[in-house]
């Protein structure tokens, strides 16, 4: 196990840290890397906030994804994908075709947007907003020309909390919108 950071090591830990990237992620990568839980550690002067087994590598999670796109994508054009109780069993939804019973469509053209009352509980809400507190960080910009000081919005991974609530949250949002699952946000 490595003790120490090379320089460039060094350099891409202050550069991902002050670009505001997750630090849980940042740490995941360390520890893939070889190098010892005390020594990241010291260096990033950060300990996971959630337990060393749920940390994700954002690398890892992001191939998985695009795999897992692939894989869909292909079963898609073979005619592969069984429907299952899912309404779209990862078929693409068209356009204006999203039906969510009592929810309340936004009267706009400049997007579709459906409101639901009384999805969430109270207690689960605040819940959300803690969980999402622990977790915020700035929005990554569009544009490598964009003013990097200036920062509009704040973003929260919670596919990567590796939260049982946020999860049963996410599952809920899938079976009530109808798409399959792998298409969600938990599975980065």
């Amino acid at each position: 196990m490595k003790e120490s950071f090379s320089v460039d090591w060094k350099n891409w830990i202050k550069t991902n840290v002050e670009a505001g990237q997750d630090r849980n992620g940042i740490f995941k990568i360390l520890l893939d890397e070889g190098y010892l839980y005390d020594a990241i550690v010291k260096e990033m002067q950060f300990e996971p906030t959630i337990p060393v087994g749920q940390l994700v590598n954002p690398f890892v999670a992001a191939e998985q994804m695009r795999q897992a796109q692939r894989a869909a994508s292909n079963q898609l054009a073979q005619g592969q994908i069984v429907k299952s109780g899912l309404r779209n069993a990862g078929a693409v939804i068209p356009h204006g075709r999203v039906s969510i019973p009592n929810g309340e469509k936004l009267n706009t053209s400049l997007a579709e947007l459906t409101t639901l009352d009384e999805f969430l509980s109270q207690d689960e809400c605040e819940k959300l907003v803690e969980l999402i507190k622990t977790q915020l960080r700035p929005s990554e910009l569009s544009s490598e020309e964009a003013d990097k000081t200036y920062r509009t919005s704040r973003t929260c991974d919670m596919g990567t909390l590796g939260s049982e609530f946020i999860a049963s949250i996410d599952r809920r949002i899938c079976q009530l919108v109808g798409i399959d699952p792998s298409y969600s946000e938990g599975h980065l």
